[in-house]
């Protein structure tokens, strides 16, 4: 089975990330009449399958406001990041990267198959779809005076060089907090319990 994206909606992370056209009949003409297919890695977070990204923290926290907004679209994005972001409580997390431990203090954690979120804001600029790793980012609490240079980077695809961000590639992560919250698949919003899987 051949699985077929048209890119419909909101940030079009996933089509964006596979350089996909916009516009049907060039989707329809260059790439599913031209019968190229390729094979993709998948993951999974909490034993829920994602494709593109998967996170914990405030991304995860933007996606339940998001989802729960009556417009949809960048601006209903960018103005709920705004208003909730510098008044958003950063948690600690253990995390276990391949069998490896280590404790940080975190604004988000996301578990990238893709490179970006949607609307060209790139969280793992380098990530690889096919490599059968996640690139995960990992974004430590930051000051109001250096979120707009974050918000730049994430644009420009430069955010991996920002000293605020750690990252990695692995096959498994398991993620503990200190309380049960809302974590995210492919920016859809889900109640989990303190500790995450990620495969």
């Amino acid at each position: 089975q051949i699985l077929v994206i048209i890119p419909l909606g909101s940030g079009n992370g996933l089509a964006r990330h596979l350089e996909l056209p916009f516009k049907p009949e060039r989707l329809i003409n260059e790439v599913i009449n031209n019968g190229k297919a390729y094979k993709i890695d998948t993951a999974t977070m909490n034993g829920v399958p994602f494709i593109s990204i998967a996170g914990i923290g405030f991304d995860a926290f933007i996606s339940d406001r998001f989802a729960k907004a009556s417009k949809r679209g960048l601006l209903t994005y960018i103005e709920n990041t705004l208003k909730e972001g510098l008044k958003y409580k950063p948690d600690t997390y253990e995390i276990t990267i391949d069998g490896e431990k280590q404790v940080y203090k975190a604004f988000l954690i996301a578990c990238a198959n893709a490179n970006q979120y949607g609307n060209n804001v790139y969280i793992a600029p380098h990530a690889n779809m096919s490599d059968g790793l996640m690139d995960v980012t990992l974004m430590e609490p930051f000051s109001m005076f250096e979120a707009p240079q974050i918000a730049i980077q994430l644009f420009n695809k430069t955010i991996m060089s920002n000293s605020r961000i750690h990252s990695f590639q692995c096959r498994h992560l398991h993620i503990k907090r200190s309380s049960p919250g809302v974590i995210h698949f492919d920016g859809d919003p889900k109640e989990a319990d303190k500790e995450v899987d990620v495969r």
